[in-house]
């Protein structure tokens, strides 16, 4: 122990000589808090423990003391200063666009949707043609537009009876132009003849009642079209849809009301229209009324309107059951009635 004390003393045990500034030499063994601390990178945590990156201005193995002396133009970049900004490789950053040029990415504004034409529905070339029945101009050109030239079956043997005024209670299955049948026919009645005295804007001339919301839409639709150059109001109205917004449709009057028993009820008794100047009524699908219950509010509806020598009258179903028939008896005016059977 003498012995390894005096070499310690006097430096003879191969170690490094002591340095006065405290840091040891390249290759010293000293104490922990000898060694040189380890310069942490402008990077950010972590960055520096490996070997250096490109451009950071110190090859690889060089002490830090190197590093730190290396001249500016070899020190990698800042952040901040490399061109793009984040994401280096994509580009310069996209600046905020113009307003000009998102217009001309979506175009030009969009027109209002127009309603779509009625269905075409397979006819004979030997049928009666629209022509045939005399129309108005104004009607005549609402079909025309929508493609009809020749009549349906259903068509064919209802307009004749429907045109003069008579009621009729047709069975015809969706989709046989049974929908177009009672439309010419009601607007060809309310273009020809004058609108009753004493009939306020708020009165309703026409009405067709339809048990779905569906159908209600479909049957407006097809009266747009066909009624474009009537100069007639038309409404529609139907459950599920916030009442003010199907209430403003009544602001400048209604001619034809089209909707669903429920809806229909609810306005009638606020107020909104009146059904004492009815001059034609339409029940569409009659067979589905009575499966939905509705039924009992088609008999109140009726009772509001003239009574039926006053007014025409059509009814249509898939089916003249015998509740159905019934129901055209009690509150039609001896209607014609009108068979279609489905195609087998």
């Amino acid at each position: 122990m003498i012995i390894t004390f005096i070499k310690k003393l006097f430096g003879l045990g191969g170690g490094s000589t002591a340095n006065p500034s405290g840091q040891g030499q390249p290759g010293a063994t000293g104490s922990e808090g000898d060694r040189p601390r380890r310069r942490r990178s402008r990077g950010g945590r972590g960055r520096g423990r490996g070997a250096p990156n490109a451009g950071q201005g110190a090859e690889a193995g060089a002490s830090p003391a190197a590093t730190r002396d290396a001249p500016e133009s070899r020190r990698e970049p800042r952040r901040d200063d490399r061109r793009g900004g984040r994401g280096e490789g994509r580009g310069p950053a996209r600046g905020p666009r113009r307003d000009e040029d998102a217009r001309e990415e979506r175009g030009p504004p969009r027109a209002a949707p127009q309603p779509p034409k009625p269905r075409p529905v397979a006819v004979d070339s030997t049928a009666p043609t629209y022509e045939s029945f005399a129309l108005a101009p104004q009607v005549m050109q609402g079909v025309s537009e929508a493609g009809f030239t020749h009549c349906t079956p259903i068509q064919a043997q209802t307009l004749p009876s429907a045109l003069v005024g008579r009621d009729v209670a047709g069975q015809a299955q969706t989709g046989t132009g049974k929908t177009a049948a009672f439309l010419v026919s009601m607007f060809q009645t309310l273009v020809t003849r004058p609108p009753r005295e004493g009939r306020s804007p708020a009165a309703i001339r026409g009405i067709c009642i339809a048990p779905t919301r569906e159908l209600a839409v479909q049957i407006h639709n097809d009266a747009v079209v066909l009624g474009k150059y009537t100069g007639l109001r038309l409404c529609c109205v139907f459950g599920g849809v916030d009442y003010d917004k199907q209430r403003k449709q009544f602001e400048d009057g209604c001619d034809v009301l089209i909707g669903t028993p429920g809806r229909i009820i609810d306005f009638y008794k606020q107020g909104v229209f009146d059904l004492r100047h009815v001059e034609v009524v339409v029940l569409d699908e009659a067979d589905r009324m009575f499966d939905l219950g509705f039924i009992d509010d088609i008999r109140y509806m009726l009772r509001k309107m003239p009574p039926p020598a006053q007014r025409q009258s059509m009814l249509f179903s898939a089916t003249l059951s015998q509740r159905v028939l019934e129901l055209a008896y009690e509150d039609m005016n001896e209607p014609d009635l009108v068979r279609i059977e489905p195609d087998r």
